[in-house]
């Protein structure tokens, strides 16, 4: 769909790197930083159905920044005839954050933006614990005005509602080490993958809304923590969503709270690979030009405190499968 307003999206970049060597260059270090602000940014804007169309190119008036540090060394940790160890890192620090919409006010995105903010930031309602009255969940009137009810649904940032930021999807920082060790025909290598803290949903948001008893589906031990700190009050068979203070309404706004977020850093042994080159006077007698046997195994275990099944994706995904491979290679 046309649109005649539509104008140039504007990028304007700054990147500053650096590349040194130490030790006659046994340790190599290089490093970036860089800022890039964006102006008018070109977004998928939604228009009414009776046009044909479900959406159309728009310009988004407001400035986007984003900006990093991106750093990596490798260093040659020991290099004899014998036995040689390198190791190489790499760690980016990364964030988008929305600095100015001076219309905001007048748009959509009130509901979900705020200025100052990251752009992968979370709203949500902010879960305080159990009523010491009802057992039942309680939330932050972040708004002031004496309500937690449903209707309070907006940004307390814009002055609309209960909804705070509690966190982001966005990692405060992810990265890589991987280590190769070569002793005479040997060679291991192994790769570690991480990520800092970052807001996921848990395995609790994908079941749904109903309160544990409602629907007869299987809930996680979170859910069932959960019914036992309420005493059993959680759980109901009353629809009864829309009626402020009663088992369902309450764990709906649960649902709707950073209850149900869980924190998504990892520590991660991604790969694992083990091989043997054959020597020299082997691969003769056997006419070969070369000759490897080899062990391989991925995702062998995660550290985190996930609550779901892998942090990398969603809660409710089957995890990365754990695989070994074992095998011969070899040319003529």
């Amino acid at each position: 769909m046309a649109n005649p307003d539509l104008k140039w999206e504007v990028n304007k970049k700054m990147e500053v790197a650096m590349d040194l060597g130490f030790f006659k260059d046994r340790v190599l270090i290089t490093g970036a930083l860089y800022v890039n602000n964006t102006d008018n940014p070109l977004v998928s804007s939604p228009v009414t159905g009776v046009t044909g169309f479900t959406a159309m190119y728009a310009n988004m008036p407001a400035r986007i920044q984003q900006k990093g540090l991106e750093l990596s060394l490798t260093s040659q940790n020991f290099k004899t005839k014998n036995f040689n160890w390198t190791t190489s890192f790499n760690i980016s620090f990364n964030k988008s954050t929305l600095v100015s919409f001076p219309s905001i006010a007048n748009t959509s995105y009130i509901n979900y933006m705020v200025v100052g903010n990251e752009m992968s930031t979370i709203y949500a309602r902010k879960y305080t614990g159990l009523s010491a009255n009802t057992k039942l969940p309680e939330f932050l009137d972040a708004n002031n005005n004496g309500s937690t009810s449903l209707n309070e649904s907006g940004l307390a940032a814009n002055g609309l509602g209960d909804y705070v930021a509690v966190g982001k999807t966005n990692p405060d920082f992810f990265g890589g080490i991987n280590n190769s060790l070569n002793y005479k025909n040997f060679q291991l290598d192994f790769l570690f993958q991480f990520t800092g803290k970052s807001s996921k949903y848990n395995i609790d948001y994908y079941t749904g809304i109903a309160p544990p008893g409602y629907n007869a589906i299987n809930m996680s031990s979170y859910a069932y923590d959960l019914f036992k700190a309420t005493d059993g009050k959680i759980a109901t068979r009353n629809s009864s969503i829309n009626t402020e203070g009663t088992a369902y309404n309450s764990y709906y706004k649960y649902t709707q709270s950073d209850a149900m977020l869980s924190n998504g850093a990892y520590l991660r042994l991604k790969n694992v690979a083990l091989s043997y080159r054959l020597k020299n006077e082997w691969i003769k007698a056997l006419h070969l030009s070369s000759a490897q046997v080899f062990l391989q195994g991925q995702n062998l275990f995660t550290i985190t405190k996930f609550k779901g099944y892998d942090p990398e994706s969603p809660a409710s995904n089957i995890p990365p499968l754990t695989t070994f491979l074992a095998g011969i290679k070899f040319s003529f």
